[in-house]
Parts: structure tokens; C-alpha cells; sequence
């Protein structure tokens, strides 16, 4: 791995955190993390199948965007809350959503 691999990694990094930042900060937490999050798995979706993106993409943009930790944090909150439904509602949409977002991201991946 080269100087321009890492360079090209943190480019993406700064581009997906001001995103995730955006979208927080836009839609509120809650569900600024839940678009974070599908939009991060879309994205690896997509771009699985493309080997030049992947790096750039996987490891810099996806892994910056999304949001694993926070919404952990968020589901923390809920539970400690006591409110039971929203926490097991906004698990399960996280994780539905995030396969969809993949699958989808991947179906729409045209091969270079």
C-alpha cells in the first residue's frame, strides 16, 4: 500500500464524516444515523464489485459515514428510557434497512 492509497483513504474519510456530519445535523440524530448507516451500506454495495473504487469508497468514504457506535449509543438511550418499542423498531430498521441499501447497491453496480 502507497502513499497515494493512504491519501486516497483519508480524502474519503473527510468526505464521508463531513456527510454523516451533514445528515446528523440536518435530519436530527436519529435518524440522521439511520441514513448514515443505509447510505454507508449502499455505498459497499456498490462498490464491491469494482476493486479501483473499493479502497477509496470501503475503507475511506462507508467507514467514516457510518455510524455503528452512535447508534448503539442511541439504542442505549432508549432502553434506558424504558421505551421499549422505539428501541426494538429502530434496531430492526437499521439492520433492514442497511441490507437493503447494500443489496441494492450492489445490483445496481455496473462492472467496470
Amino acid at each position: 500500500m502507497g502513499a497515494w492509497s493512504f491519501l486516497i483513504v483519508a480524502v474519503g474519510g473527510f468526505v464521508g464524516g463531513v456527510i454523516r456530519y451533514v445528515l446528523t445535523s440536518v435530519m436530527g440524530t436519529l435518524w440522521g444515523i439511520a441514513t448514515a448507516n443505509s447510505v454507508a451500506c449502499f455505498l459497499v454495495g456498490a462498490a464491491s464489485t469494482h476493486g479501483a473504487l473499493n479502497l477509496v469508497v470501503t475503507t475511506g468514504i462507508a467507514a467514516a459515514l457510518s455510524t455503528w457506535p452512535a447508534l448503539a449509543a442511541e439504542l442505549g438511550r432508549e432502553l434506558h428510557e424504558r421505551r421499549y418499542f422505539l428501541f426494538a423498531f429502530y434496531l430492526v430498521a437499521n439492520l433492514a434497512l442497511g441490507h437493503v441499501a447494500a443489496f441494492i447497491g450492489s445490483q445496481l453496480a455496473v462492472p467496470w
